[in-house]
């Protein structure tokens, strides 16, 4: 297949932007990557800390448990449990929810975090005589264990309970686990919006390269029109020399033939010629309810007007457009119902929304197949042997010259419904 400079150009153009979605993707899975090891990191952060601070908690009250001046807990309004254990786990002093006795092997064991609530044992040394009291227990304890327990916690080793309530630390987690999110979520959205804006650009690069390679085509076919037009005037006078030369002889017929023909290829020309030069031709102001009746009236009762609004029905548009507009819809409408029993094109004009008219034009055709639906429209497309693939195209462009849109619809009970829609015209609006 062979691509022109314009199509080369947009496949090597698509090549960079997929490369830069490339790059984009691997940047943004590096940030996310970075986004997660942030978290973890500040999370075992956060853990090391809340860890540390029940450590530096337990060795206070440890120590005002030694000194004898643990009275009470009112300045530590976070913590939910205190004790004091011997190396074998038994109970010299609990606060709170501490436990009744604790393993020896749980000072081995990392912190607790559940929910707020960072739970931990670790030992500590006797730092001094203990005092005479076992501050904590519960009544009912047995007075021999307290006796144990009291010449256990003589200079020796002792296991110390903390729980405590870390929220602010938890918040501050809340807080860094929104931000990533957040974070997050716009790195996705950034992506999503330049892939988005990669796709639209991808999509006018295409259309930048058809649109030139159609302007590129227009100006090829309107100097081609151009070049055709002055060959086709000398044919038609030597056609018209040779028919004064040949009159009455068998030739004759012949020459009209060719002069048919040649007519036809000059009406093909001005046709492309029009629609190649987007000019919205002379614009004035015609009442539809007086130019749709004398327009049926050429056709001799094959087109019937059926509908017609009580008041005027001004539209601002090139007469000579409007007819061959019209021309071009009826004409295809009378063709779609040659080989069918004879019943007239049917023209309705009624007012839409107060400020639009809509003009249709209806057959009872054989309609137009669904896939086949929006390339009628298409310049040079026609399903006729001898069509040229014009008149859709060029009907198209006068509408839209003027304002309007031309569309069509499958009508009930078979056939086609073309419908003009055009600005009704006001003064102010001229």
């Amino acid at each position: 297949m062979v691509y022109s400079k314009y199509m080369k150009k947009l496949i090597d153009r698509r090549s960079e932007t997929a490369m830069a979605l490339i790059l984009l993707a691997l940047i943004s899975l590096l940030a996310f990557g970075g986004i997660f090891v942030v978290v973890v990191q500040e999370r075992q952060r956060q853990q090391l800390l809340a860890e540390y601070r029940a450590f530096q908690l337990a060795a206070e009250l440890q120590q005002a448990y030694d000194r004898g001046t643990l009275s009470g807990f009112e300045k530590y309004p976070d913590l939910m449990a205190f004790g004091i254990y011997t190396a074998r786990g038994i109970a010299l002093y609990r606060f709170g929810n501490a436990p009744q006795s604790v393993s020896p092997e749980d000072p081995k064991n990392p912190p607790i975090i559940s929910g707020d609530i960072i739970t931990l044992v670790r030992p500590f040394g006797g730092g001094g005589v203990m005092r005479g009291r076992i501050g904590g227990f519960r009544q009912g304890a047995d007075t021999t264990e307290m006796m144990m327990s009291a010449i256990a916690g003589l200079g020796m080793t002792r296991l110390v309970f903390v729980s405590y309530r870390i929220s602010s630390l938890q918040k501050g987690l809340y807080v860094l686990y929104t931000v990533a999110l957040l974070i997050a979520l716009a790195l996705a959205g950034a992506f999503a919006l330049l892939l988005r804006l990669a796709r639209n650009l991808d999509q006018f690069r295409l259309r930048e390269a058809k649109n030139r390679e159609l302007v590129a085509l227009g100006e090829a076919a309107r100097t081609l029109s151009h070049e055709i037009k002055n060959p086709l005037g000398v044919l038609k006078i030597q056609t018209a020399l040779l028919q004064k030369q040949l009159n009455g002889t068998e030739l004759l017929q012949n020459v009209r033939i060719m002069e048919e023909e040649i007519d036809r290829l000059g009406i093909l020309t001005d046709r492309l010629r029009q629609f190649l030069s987007g000019s919205e031709g002379n614009l004035e102001p015609i009442n539809l309810k007086t130019f749709l009746p004398d327009f049926c009236m050429r056709y001799d009762g094959r087109v019937k007007l059926t509908r017609m609004p009580e008041s005027e029905v001004p539209v601002y548009i090139d007469r000579t457009h409007l007819n061959q507009v019209l021309e071009n819809l009826v004409q295809n409408a009378l063709e779609s119902m040659a080989d069918r029993a004879f019943e007239p094109v049917e023209l309705e004009l009624v007012l839409s929304h107060g400020n639009t008219i809509h003009l249709s034009v209806a057959d009872r055709g054989a309609g137009v197949p669904d896939s086949l639906s929006e390339r009628i429209y298409d310049l040079f497309f026609t399903t006729k042997t001898s069509g040229s693939g014009l008149g859709l195209a060029i009907s198209k462009r006068y509408i839209q010259l003027a304002g309007g849109r031309l569309f069509h619809h499958k009508r009930d009970g078979g056939g086609t419904i073309f419908y003009i829609e055009l600005p009704l015209f006001t003064a102010k609006g001229a």
